[in-house]
Formats: C-alpha cells, structure tokens, sequence
C-alpha cells in the first residue's frame, strides 16, 4: 500500500487530468447513443440495439469510474494540489 501511495502522490495532476477525460469520454458516448437512437434508423437494423446498450454501458462505466477516482480521498487532494 505504501508504494501505491507514493505513486500516486507523484501523480496527482495526471490522474486527475484522466479522471477528468473520462468523464468527457462517457458523456460523449451516452450522448452518441442517445443521439443514434432518437435521430437513425439504428434500431432497426439488425445488432443496432446491441451497439446503442454497448455504447451506453461503456459510458455509464467511465462515468462510474471517474467519479470514484474524482470521489477518492487521494483524488479530493489531488483537486487541491495541482
């Protein structure tokens, strides 16, 4: 644990900064699958509600994932020291 802490204490900007992109990441992609539902034909095409739920759940999952780094108590002091 303690090579872990001092790893990310190195680290601070760079996992923020990542957090950061990949929460624009799961925006963008909840965004895309709202927007290929409600303005395609994709649902109709055969394997089309497969890739709207796929791009919808990597979205959600960076979201997710995001916030718990952002959420963490190293990612609250990574916030405060840049």
């Amino acid at each position: 644990m303690g090579n872990e802490e001092s790893f990310l204490a190195h680290h601070r900007s760079s996992w923020h900064l990542r957090a950061l992109r990949m929460q624009w990441f799961g925006l963008v992609l909840l965004f895309l699958a709202a927007a290929l539902a409600a303005l395609t034909d994709f649902l109709d095409q055969s394997g089309g509600v497969a890739i709207l739920v796929a791009f919808a759940l990597v979205g959600l999952l960076a979201l997710l994932v995001a916030r718990l780094i952002l959420l963490s108590p190293a990612g609250r002091l990574r916030a405060r020291h840049p």
